[in-house]
């Protein structure tokens, strides 16, 4: 059998910087260096599932919640691999509630995607229902068939996903019902959403695939006592000095409960160039160009990341065409007091230093809902769940999701930042100016901030006058 471009992608995972220095370097010389990324085209189907959570699971504030939610999510990651691998399905990315796995076929027909999507919605049911009742609400599929670029990043177990047939079925999972698959049907532009729940599991499989998913439910009764039992060392108060003065601290490798602002930028327009290049006349050539300009801005976005001002930054996975990072208070000044001037700073920076004429941004910024009380405010609960030899980082809290919600509310547009009513409400007098309500959401937006903008505000004579000085300095906060 013929190894596809992206099985070799996919096998490169799960290797330190060291064995794949080594295994690059034993077929292409000892004076040869990796590149930090590799891609090829792929071509299949793009499936997401969503777990829908309990609120109070999902934002932990404490680490008895923040152990219930690891568990629960590892459980639900562990499961949901053992489902898709019996239809030849890989994960390419698990984002914490939200799993994105890739079938590869040079066919599309439609009726592969149902099947995988139907076993992993009712095997999930039945199984988180048994593991945790309370925790449980819900789970939803989405899915697209068509060409891909993937991007896999040295140091992320992680493969980047850019084209259309990878981004639609993100964008439609939050409106899929529970138990119901939202897919494209084959061969054609239109959408439909099926209900899976409740039937015959091996409805539509052949007699051999019942009889795989049989044995393998049988195995997941027996795995779940194991999965109950699972326990996390969550490391908690880690957002001042120790947080900022330990080098080398990675917060992923043991599971850490921190207080920041979770920050998500969308580079606008960059699925649609994808989507052109795989119908231009030379298909490969413009991919290329397109991959390597990403490739560039990844850089782009990490340097900056390593030099914001003095705040610290904890980078996360890119997701498709989005840079996802949390931004921490400055050393001795709490969630609260930043919450006054922060996320505005953190707008007029990245826009500052990442727009241009080629590059357009949307950046969804969320902090808290203020529901828990102020010591806990900001809390983000950042994590690996390993799957076999591949490690996933995620994060989970209120700011996570409504990031998320900022960054796609309806009428905003490339150069805006957007935040939560429950943020905006927080800005002092200079940092909310320049923001107004996004018409039938709960969403303020601010177009095309800038540091010199908010300088001006203050040189005006607005009440508040001051903003705080920003110097670059590097700092790397462990290998995150």
């Amino acid at each position: 059998m013929k190894i596809t471009n992206f099985e070799k992608l996919a096998a490169r995972r799960g290797r330190s910087r060291e064995q794949y220095l080594e295994e690059f370097q034993r077929v292409h010389g000892r004076d040869r260096t990796p590149p930090e990324y590799d891609s090829t085209t792929m071509k299949g189907w793009h499936l997401y599932i969503n777990v829908k959570i309990v609120p109070k699971f999902w934002a932990p504030r404490d680490e008895q919640s923040s152990q219930r939610s690891l568990r629960f999510i590892n459980a639900y990651a562990q499961i949901a691999q053992r489902v898709a691998k019996q239809f030849g399905a890989q994960v390419l990315e698990v984002q914490g509630k939200r799993i994105h796995f890739f079938l590869e076929k040079e066919i599309e027909d439609d009726t592969q995607i149902i099947a995988l999507a139907d076993a992993l919605i009712n095997v999930l049911y039945k199984s988180l229902k048994t593991f945790d009742a309370e925790v449980f609400r819900g789970l939803a599929a989405a899915a697209d068939f068509g060409p891909t670029v993937g991007v896999n990043t040295i140091g992320s177990d992680s493969i980047i996903s850019l084209g259309p047939a990878a981004c639609s079925p993100a964008k439609r999972l939050n409106s899929t019902r529970s138990g119901h698959l939202m897919h494209r049907i084959a061969l054609s532009n239109k959408w439909r959403e099926i209900e899976l729940l409740d039937r015959s599991i091996g409805g539509g499989y052949s007699s051999s695939q019942q009889d795989i998913i049989g044995g393998l439910m049988a195995e997941i009764e027996q795995a779940i006592p194991g999965y109950q039992a699972a326990s996390f060392e969550i490391r908690t108060n880690v957002a001042g000095s120790f947080y900022y003065e330990s080098k080398g601290f990675n917060p992923f490798e043991q599971a850490t409960l921190i207080q920041g602002f979770f920050a998500r930028a969308d580079l606008d327009g960059f699925t649609a160039q994808i989507a052109d290049a795989f119908d231009a006349d030379n298909p490969d050539e413009t991919i290329a160009t397109l991959v390597t300009s990403f490739k560039e801005t990844t850089n782009d976005v990490d340097r900056l990341l390593r030099n914001f001002g003095s705040n610290r930054v904890v980078q996360l996975n890119w997701a498709g065409d989005c840079a996802n990072f949390i931004v921490l208070p400055e050393l001795n000044e709490d969630f609260q007091d930043s919450r006054t001037y922060l996320p505005t700073i953190v707008g007029a920076q990245w826009h500052d230093e990442m727009s241009d004429d080629d590059r357009k941004w949307v950046l969804g910024i969320a902090g808290d809902d203020d529901a828990n009380g102020a010591s806990t405010d900001g809390t983000i609960l950042l994590a690996t769940i390993q799957l076999g030899s591949l490690k996933f980082r995620i994060s989970a809290g209120w700011s996570v999701g409504n990031s998320l919600k900022a960054q796609e509310a309806a009428g905003s547009r490339n150069g805006d930042t957007v935040l939560h009513e429950k943020d905006h409400k927080h800005l002092n007098d200079v940092h909310c100016k320049g923001f107004t309500r996004l018409a039938g959401t709960e969403f303020y937006c601010a177009h095309k901030l800038s540091m010199a903008g908010i300088q001006a505000v203050c040189a005006a004579g607005a009440s508040y006058t001051s903003t705080p000085e920003f110097s670059p300095k590097p700092y790397s906060l462990g290998d995150s």
